[in-house]
């Protein structure tokens, strides 16, 4: 609940500020995306004995998983007849889970520190692809005729 907080607050401060939009929205978003990577690479220094023995096996599957995510949101909401543009949206959606809430969970509910690893690693990357997919579908919109409507 703080980091949404601290977002509405700094998004009144700025609009009152007349900050420029889109700056103050990378500010914010950079703030956010530093503030869960540290929160992983905390958790993981916790757990750093069981982060040396399979770190490089679950950084690879965390980033499959990711990657399956936005592709099997993707290709499913193709196959039901949802345009591309809300195509894209489901698959970021279903690629971006909630690893810091689980990480969270992991450490103060089960009080298992090494439990939080795993979804704290995936929140680092799922910042990375999901900025980074972002960011490519941004810069190439759809170019089909259904980029506006639905199909079905």
């Amino acid at each position: 609940m703080a980091p949404v907080v601290v977002g509405l607050v700094a998004n009144a401060v700025l609009t009152r500020c007349r900050a420029d939009r889109r700056v103050a929205e990378r500010l914010l978003a950079v703030t956010s995306m530093v503030a869960i990577c540290l929160i992983g690479g905390v958790i993981a220094f916790r757990s750093r004995s069981q982060v040396e023995h399979v770190g490089g096996l679950l950084l690879l599957g965390v980033t499959v998983h990711n990657l399956g995510g936005y592709l099997f949101g993707y290709a499913a909401s193709r196959l039901v007849g949802i345009n591309r543009q809300d195509s894209r949206t489901i698959a970021i959606e279903v690629g971006l889970q909630n690893g810091g809430l689980a990480a969270n969970l992991a450490a103060e509910v089960l009080k298992i520190p090494g439990a939080a690893i795993v979804p704290a690693l995936f929140s680092a990357v799922m910042n990375v692809t999901g900025s980074v997919l972002a960011s490519i579908w941004a810069h190439r919109p759809p170019q089909d005729a259904d980029a506006g409507t639905q199909t079905h």
